[in-house]
């Protein structure tokens, strides 16, 4: 739902200028060579929310950026707290 809203505001923005979307999108998108939105040094795994940016930023010709670029493996990955059941 929420992509579909930010996919109307990079409509009106037009194809003449720079776009940039930062925040947390809580997507987690993998790695892929040679793909023109995800680059090689993602994460290991793709989930829902990582889909669905995949799929927004493929639409609109936007890439994801933190996967272009080799990172140490700290920035890569967040700290998850697991809650006793």
């Amino acid at each position: 739902m929420i992509f579909f809203n930010l996919n109307e505001e990079i409509v009106k923005s037009g194809s003449g200028r720079q776009l940039i979307l930062m925040g947390d999108m809580n997507g987690r998108k993998g790695r892929k060579t040679g793909d023109r939105v995800v680059g090689k040094f993602g994460e290991d795994m793709v989930k829902n929310n990582g889909e669905r940016l995949i799929e927004l930023c493929t639409k609109t010709s936007l890439k994801i950026w933190n996967g272009i670029f080799n990172h140490k493996n700290i920035f890569k990955y967040i700290w998850e707290q697991h809650t006793k059941t």
